[in-house]
């Protein structure tokens, strides 16, 4: 079990979305991977927010966060559920919202998403490798936002309220206060092209 932290990576908070429980989203991705007959569709769509030039904005952030920093940037993911809420795989009902079913890099030239290929109710996806579990604790005072608009705000302040998510660098020096602890179970790396937009 790899439990290094990386110089930069991005971080999100996950958990149950339309009834259907963390560990049974992760198994269903897992299946989805597993099950992909074209070397091309083996890759896991994560789907998420998009709203405006948020967080993560594929082409303003995750996109050109990978470019500066490296080509195998991971996604360290925090669950937000108690384990109460955690079913066995196969038990949720899954999500009876519309499908995605196009994946553009740039939102202008659009493709078919791979069959198989199940992401709801999101905007925007980070395409993944395997999610592999892991056991680490991060101290947010030690990380700074790594691109965009925010670039240099203490990670303490910038995941605060509805913000759940972000790019993630080492900062020079730890941030003043008490220590913010964030605890992750799940990571993946970021493969080519890094982050979708979903139609």
């Amino acid at each position: 079990m790899d439990n290094s932290v990386p110089e930069a990576f991005i971080f999100t908070k996950v958990g149950t979305y339309e009834g259907e429980c963390l560990n049974c989203i992760l198994e269903r991705k897992r299946r989805g991977l597993k099950e992909a007959r074209l070397k091309e569709a083996r890759r896991i769509y994560w789907g998420y927010g998009g709203i405006g030039r948020g967080p993560l904005h594929p082409t303003n952030q995750v996109q050109p966060f990978v470019e500066e920093w490296s080509d195998s940037i991971e996604v360290l993911m925090g669950p937000i559920e108690a384990n109460t809420n955690i079913h066995p795989a196969g038990e949720c009902p899954v999500p009876n919202t519309p499908l995605a079913s196009e994946f553009s890099v740039d939102e202008e030239n659009w493709e078919s998403l791979p069959s198989g290929v199940f992401v709801s109710g999101s905007r925007w996806a980070l395409v993944l490798d395997e999610i592999r579990p892991c056991d680490l604790e991060l101290d947010l005072r030690d990380y700074v936002v790594g691109i965009g608009d925010k670039k240099g705000t203490p990670a303490t302040e910038y995941l605060k309220g509805q913000t759940s998510k972000g790019a993630l660098v080492k900062a020079n020096s730890m941030n003043p206060g008490r220590a913010v602890q964030a605890l992750v179970a799940y990571r993946a790396r970021l493969i080519c092209p890094y982050a979708v937009f979903l139609e």
